[in-house]
């Protein structure tokens, strides 16, 4: 049987080869010792050098605690060495039930217990309370708003622009000449959806440059750019590599190429059914390129909350479900997880005061990734009636009001 003991915290000693950093999680685990009493006893050596329990250790420093709970074992030098490393690794291994957790973190809030002494940094927090359906919650889109092009509004700390992206003068109208930290895009697949009609596919690209120029211009040194495009056999054009070589024309250096991977394909029955019956392959589509690139100069550093959520997704392939129906259901035939911009802008945006532009507004997934975030958003979208959908989307999300800026006459 473990036998529990006090000792005086002054007499213990860390392992010197320790390979886990600790010191930024010692001041969230001081929290949970002050709040709910140094529940878990440390473990170490005859020797008294420690063998789990580091953190621990150094919060009960931080608190000036005397004495903390120990339990002493015996192990060999290997032993206690070994034992070390797997305490700390096979905590990584398990996974959460989202769910489940929401669930028992709003049942705490309801019992008015303070979620600040858990583990979860804020931003954790809001992303786990969020209810997955109310963040891809979008409005069909009315039949009439009163929107006219050149109408600013702010919601919150974001901004949204009824402008166009391909003119400068829209771009400034959000940004106020300050060049934003990250920008996030979805650009249209040429004619593959019926917002979008070009009577070329030259004129589709000459239109793509401009906004990528823009980009280029109203993005800070080192600052990156996110692209979200996909290739299509029904324009017969790789829009990938068109907009790879005009990131590069524009002056963008390539930095990766993210694969989002769909659980699963796009048209996969009657691709199945085309395959067997004519005996041509094209194959169902599954996955769509994140371009990403970057203006040149020093790449931004992630938070370390950050950096805790993207270790996670530490690949280049990152598999999220789609948003489903998105026509019928929402009235916008192109609408974007909000995941996808969210992960973009903790890897890529930096701190909680960077601003990330969208110069496709859309139905409003990047405003929303940004407030999930907790950083501040400008959109750009050149249709009134989508202006309208991302409004209402943004209060139905936060309960905010919107307010408009400036109506152009």
């Amino acid at each position: 049987m473990l036998k529990v003991q006090y000792l005086k915290t002054e007499n213990l000693r860390p392992w010197p080869e320790n390979p886990r950093k600790n010191d930024h999680a010692v001041e969230v685990v001081a929290k949970s010792i002050k709040a709910f009493g140094f529940n878990v006893p440390i473990v170490c050596d005859h020797n008294f050098v420690i063998v789990a329990g580091h953190t621990r250790w150094k919060a009960a420093k931080s608190l000036s605690l005397a004495e903390v709970p120990v339990v002493v074992v015996e192990l060999s030098d290997p032993q206690r060495r070994a034992f070390s490393v797997a305490d700390n690794k096979t905590a990584e291994i398990a996974d959460w039930d989202f769910p489940g957790l929401r669930q028992i973190l709003k049942g705490l809030e309801s019992d008015e217990v303070s979620l600040d002494a858990i583990g979860f940094s804020n931003e954790e927090l809001r992303r786990i309370l969020d209810d997955d359906d109310a963040k891809e919650n979008i409005p069909a889109i009315a039949e009439k708003t009163e929107i006219r092009f050149g109408d600013r509004f702010e919601l919150g700390s974001h901004r949204l622009i009824c402008g166009d992206s391909r003119e400068p003068s829209s771009i400034h109208l959000g940004v106020d000449e300050r060049p934003v930290d990250h920008i996030f895009g979805g650009p249209p697949y040429f004619n593959q959806r019926e917002y979008a009609q070009w009577s070329s596919y030259d004129e589709y690209l000459t239109d793509m440059q401009k906004i990528i120029v823009n980009c280029f211009d109203n993005l800070k040194d080192g600052g990156v750019v996110t692209w979200n495009i996909a290739n299509g056999v029904e324009t017969d054009h790789n829009h990938v590599a068109h907009h790879a070589s005009m990131f590069e024309d524009a002056g963008f250096r390539f930095l990766d190429t993210i694969v989002w991977v769909k659980p699963h394909a796009n048209y996969s029955v009657p691709r199945n059914l085309h395959i067997q019956r004519n005996h041509l392959y094209y194959p169902a589509l599954r996955w769509e390129a994140l371009l990403v690139y970057q203006k040149p100069g020093p790449l931004t550093r992630m938070t370390d909350q950050s950096a805790r959520y993207m270790a996670d997704h530490h690949s280049d392939v990152w598999e999220v479900a789609p948003v489903t129906k998105q026509q019928e259901s929402y009235g916008h035939p192109a609408v974007c997880p909000v995941e996808l911009p969210y992960r973009s802008i903790l890897a890529y945006a930096g701190p909680k005061s960077a601003r990330i532009l969208e110069p496709f507004g859309g139905s409003g997934t990047t405003l929303i990734a940004a407030e999930m975030a907790g950083r501040s958003a400008i959109l750009v979208e050149r249709k009134p009636e989508y202006c309208d959908v991302i409004l209402r989307r943004w209060q139905k999300f936060t309960g905010m009001p919107t307010r408009r800026i400036e109506t152009r006459t």
